[in-house]
């Protein structure tokens, strides 16, 4: 009897949590209410309802990785995940876009965005590997010289950084001087 009522009570929680899952048409209208409360331009920017946001991304894209918006709603999650200084997440999840979706149409930004949450993050290294991938695989890109010039200045401080711009700009003005 026991064990009847075991496999029964189990039985009718599998199915209540079947039934509690969300089509996949909730999901979207929930992830654009989180998204249209964290771009709200009126309120600081909410830590805990971005992070909720980045769940409820990925969470759809677990349950439906063969949909179109997946790589689009990963891209977001990376997005969030960078403007919220999460730049590990950020990293993570362009590489799930680039390992899982290689036509996405954003693939070059993923692998030039991975090079700046590298950098973000002081992993100077990895940062100049992502870069030299980018430039590799996309280098007709339009980002492709911001790739150059930052695998360039890596490294550098803002002062130095300063400093050599300051020297270009003197010598191109003595340049033009002549």
């Amino acid at each position: 009897m026991k064990k009847y009522l075991f496999v029964t009570c189990a039985f009718l929680s599998l199915v209540g949590m079947v039934s509690c899952k969300k089509s996949k048409e909730d999901r979207i209208l929930e992830i654009n209410a989180y998204e249209k409360k964290l771009l709200d331009a009126n309120a600081p920017v909410n830590y805990q309802q971005a992070d909720s946001l980045i769940f409820f991304l990925t969470e759809f894209v677990q349950d439906f990785p063969e949909d179109s918006l997946s790589p689009v709603f990963l891209f977001k999650a990376a997005d969030i995940a960078m403007n919220t200084s999460e730049f590990q997440n950020s990293v993570n999840l362009y590489d799930e876009i680039i390992l899982q979706y290689p036509n996405f149409e954003k693939l070059p930004e993923c692998f030039y965005l991975k090079g700046f949450a590298f950098e973000q993050m002081g992993n100077i290294e990895k940062a100049r590997e992502a870069y030299m991938a980018f430039i590799q695989k996309f280098p007709e890109h339009t980002l492709a010289p911001d790739a150059q010039t930052s695998i360039d200045y890596l490294g550098i401080s803002p002062e130095e950084l300063i400093r050599k711009f300051e020297q270009k700009n003197q010598d191109s003005l003595q340049l033009s001087k002549k």
